[in-house]
């Protein structure tokens, strides 16, 4: 069984990310995760709740996410947030 591969996503101040489109995997069981500056709070708020792909935990300035059980191919818009500074639409995108 393979433990897919992990895909990290930096966040700035501003909440822009370095990666605006990330694939994952669902026959490799890929996983992301988000990491800020030390000292902030992340948070990861998907624009469509109820079709978002993920299960995500976020602790102080790190988010991780790992692939819901069946979930929806295609592309997922997030918006990520540092402390109250909300970045805009980089995208999910969820391959078989």
């Amino acid at each position: 069984m393979s433990s897919g591969t992990l895909r990290v996503i930096k966040v700035a101040a501003d909440g822009k990310v370095d990666k605006e489109e990330v694939h994952l995997s669902i026959a490799a069981k890929d996983k992301v995760q988000w990491d800020a500056d030390a000292g902030t709070t992340l948070k990861v708020l998907p624009e469509v709740a109820a079709a978002w792909p993920l299960d995500v935990t976020c602790t102080g300035n790190h988010c991780t996410g790992t692939l819901k059980p069946s979930p929806r191919l295609g592309r997922h818009p997030y918006r990520p947030q540092v402390d109250k500074t909300t970045g805009i639409d980089p995208v999910i995108i969820i391959d078989p």
